[in-house]
């Protein structure tokens, strides 16, 4: 075998060069490109890949973060208090985005701001993207490590209730002190994907939006509908529910093995996707409650389902066996909900989700399993 193997390693060579010899090839000519050049516009194309991330990240947060203060009551006590900023070092980029984080957001190896979005605490302090962050409460900020494994603890560990922080930052030469006031907020961060799936998910920790979902929603009401909807999914501890639902099932697939039947998990299966249906509901629900909140308007809101099923014809198609509702069907739960909400605002009502009372959900943490936003037929 081993001498057969080596017999075609030196083959291998004339046989592709016969194979090329003997395919039909192009009969243009076109121009020459050197090395230097290739390399030299890869480069222009990261930064514009990175502007392109950043901005996507930018528009995210300042949709998002509205909706994850005004939902504070609806997500009990996962709450955390945050000033409303991102910081980075050049070290925490991608290799392959770290020459274009440098060029184009001047990013080093010290911590400095990536983005102050407007309206939040470190944007109402005067923090600036590029500042560089010197010290938190009178505390260095690491010299070395990831920003997110080690700065970010020690900003945390600075964050109490209604207490301000003072972070020094140094923007050019000049030192100067901040006192940031923090804000609450669902302890559900936004997280952005890349990838070109019209979709979004939830996985009992962060909200995750796709940037293909961000190019689909392109309206800020529909992005916050599906903001809405992801926390609404965290905040009802569907995810923790499922893997219950999972667990239970599992508990009819080893009594079944015991007997002596292999069912390759069935009820494993059917425990995960009890409710299913239900669960995507109820996320429409109290998410576009979210919405409301932070009062965004919400009159178009159902139209986003006539926009998804444009794009996915089958989701159209009510079935049981689906995951997901019909887009028919969430068109008309939304209508209703949207009726509900301006109805309890003429009565002057408190804008909260009409709740079963043996299901009011309580705090608790969930893993690894998620819940996704686009519809799976």
């Amino acid at each position: 075998m081993r001498q057969h193997n080596r017999s075609l390693f030196k083959i291998t060579p004339l046989l592709v060069a016969g194979l090329l010899i003997g395919c039909a090839g192009p009969t243009t000519k076109p121009p020459n490109i050197d090395a230097a050049a290739i390399q030299l516009e890869a480069a222009k194309q990261q930064q514009f890949a990175l502007q392109d991330y950043m901005n996507n990240m930018a528009r995210l947060q300042r949709v998002g973060l509205p909706i994850l203060h005004a939902a504070v009551p609806l997500c009990k006590e996962n709450v955390r208090w945050t000033v409303g900023a991102w910081f980075a070092r050049k070290d925490d980029f991608p290799k392959e985005r770290q020459d274009a984080a440098e060029s184009l957001l001047k990013m080093d190896h010290k911590i400095r701001v990536l983005l102050a979005p407007m309206g939040e605490p470190a944007a109402i302090a005067g923090m600036l993207a590029g500042d560089e962050i010197v010290s938190v409460n009178g505390k260095p900020v690491p010299a070395t490590g990831r920003v997110s494994e080690q700065f970010s603890s020690l900003l945390a560990g600075q964050l109490k209730p209604g207490a301000p922080i003072n972070v020094e930052i140094r923007r050019g030469d000049a030192p100067e002190t901040l006192t940031i006031s923090p804000k609450q907020a669902c302890a559900f961060p936004l997280n952005l994907v890349e990838g070109d799936d019209i979709n979004a998910f939830a996985d009992g920790e962060k909200i995750n939006v796709y940037t293909g979902m961000l190019r689909f929603a392109s309206d800020d009401r529909d992005l916050a509908v599906v903001i809405g909807h992801e926390l609404a999914h965290d905040a009802m501890r569907h995810i923790h529910k499922k893997r219950v639902n999972q667990a239970v099932g599992l508990i009819f697939d080893i009594l079944l093995a015991a007997a002596g039947v292999n069912d390759q998990g069935a009820f494993s299966n059917m425990g995960a996707q009890a409710y299913s249906q239900q669960f995507e509901e109820e996320a429409d629900y109290v998410g576009l409650y979210a919405v409301a909140l932070a009062n965004i308007d919400i009159d178009q809101a159902p139209n986003f389902w006539r926009k998804m099923a444009a794009t996915h014809a089958g989701s159209i198609k009510q079935s049981f066996n689906n995951s997901h509702p019909s887009t028919p069907e969430r068109f008309l739960h939304l209508e209703q909900t949207v009726a509900e909400i301006k109805n309890k605002r003429t009565e002057g009502l408190a804008l909260v989700p009409d709740m079963k009372p043996a299901t009011v959900p309580s705090a608790g943490a969930s893993q690894a399993a998620s819940v996704g936003f686009a519809p799976k037929n």
